[in-house]
């Protein structure tokens, strides 16, 4: 994309603003400690220090070094996908630094928002680089749907896989249903008179609503979502270069909480854990909770007890290691990629 017109206009700013007020974004934080301490308190109630500590003990150098690489590999290989995105947007005064650091604090914003809805954030730093920020949202939104399809992806696969235990086939219909849902939707966006339509209906009807911004406008604002799409869900040869990247990181997560399963003595196989983490993951993202990954590590508990027999303290130690590093990484390794961005920048234009 050459063209990135300005944001100009104030009729638009209602449509355009991905951030929420301050006194809202406290209230989450608020909620989200709350939730998480909570989680805690019941956890400290109901299972055994002692045993979740003897679990600990169980880590090794070498365990914490293999489960870092793997971290490394997710959040690198998810922040260059945000980075080739950024890049086809038409980012100007950007390098792959500026991109990370932008991927790093929208994942940490959306570890403490209702299903990780702090992405957002991302579409409003990227304004900073001359990308619209309609477009920044459609980038999002596509960094959501290929995650959607690996993951349910996954879940159908290994549910398959082990389909004589009963008790998943609940769980695979949904997954089967959620991915056969996202293709659908992936192709209907992608075929241009379909999506025209679609587009038009939805001006249309909000329009109704926000008199005081144009259909055009509307229109105008809402088509900028897809500015990317087509170069990522319509050309094949993107596609997979997109999907194989996004794989990549996922698998690189999942088997993260095998190792320190295994290395807290339980023995899971994997293809388990690629049932159940996925599967957890969908619910932390559809909870309408403001602490998504407290909800993440519940979930994995307690899909490890029932369909792989973890006992409850080891599962509730490595979850709760898996669970910390997925929240403190990323902002940790921000704080260290912000260590080198140039004092002064020039501003992109409005």
């Amino acid at each position: 994309m050459t063209d990135q017109p300005s944001d100009a206009g104030t009729a638009a700013a209602p449509l355009e603003t991905p951030s929420a007020p301050p006194r809202r974004r406290r209230l989450r934080t608020v909620v989200a400690l709350l939730g998480y301490a909570a989680i805690i308190g019941l956890a400290a109630f109901a299972v055994d220090r002692e045993d979740v500590f003897a679990a600990l003990s169980r880590l090794t150098l070498a365990h914490v070094s293999f489960v870092l690489a793997l971290v490394a590999v997710h959040l690198g290989t998810r922040a260059i996908r945000y980075h080739w995105l950024a890049v086809r947007a038409g980012a100007r005064n950007y390098r792959l630094l500026d991109g990370a650091r932008i991927f790093l604090l929208g994942l940490g914003a959306a570890s403490v928002t209702p299903g990780r809805a702090g992405d957002v954030v991302k579409a409003e730093l990227l304004h900073e680089h001359g990308v619209r920020r309609a477009t920044g949202l459609g980038l999002i939104f596509i960094e959501r749907m290929l995650d959607l399809i690996v993951v349910s992806g996954t879940i159908v696969v290994t549910g398959f896989l082990l389909a004589h235990q009963e008790q998943r086939q609940g769980l695979v219909i949904a997954a089967l249903a959620l991915l056969v849902a996202l293709i659908v939707a992936v192709a209907a966006v992608t075929i241009n008179s379909l999506r025209r339509v679609a587009i038009a209906s939805f001006a249309t009807a909000l329009g109704t609503v926000l008199r005081r911004v144009s259909r055009a406008r509307i229109i105008d604002i809402t088509s900028r979502l897809f500015d990317v799409w087509d170069e990522v869900f319509a050309s094949p040869r993107g596609l997979t270069r997109y999907l194989v990247i996004t794989v990549v990181a996922w698998l690189a997560d999942f088997v993260k909480l095998w190792g320190l399963l295994r290395a807290c003595g339980a023995d899971v196989d994997l293809v388990t854990i690629l049932f159940v983490y996925p599967t957890s993951l969908l619910a932390g993202l559809l909870s309408l909770l403001p602490f998504s990954e407290g909800v993440v590590g519940v979930a994995a508990v307690a899909l490890l007890g029932r369909l792989a027999g973890v006992d409850l303290p080891t599962a509730t130690a490595a979850v709760a290691v898996d669970r910390a590093i997925a929240t403190l990484s990323p902002l940790a390794i921000y704080g260290i990629l912000a260590t080198f961005r140039p004092s002064h920048r020039q501003p992109a234009r409005s």
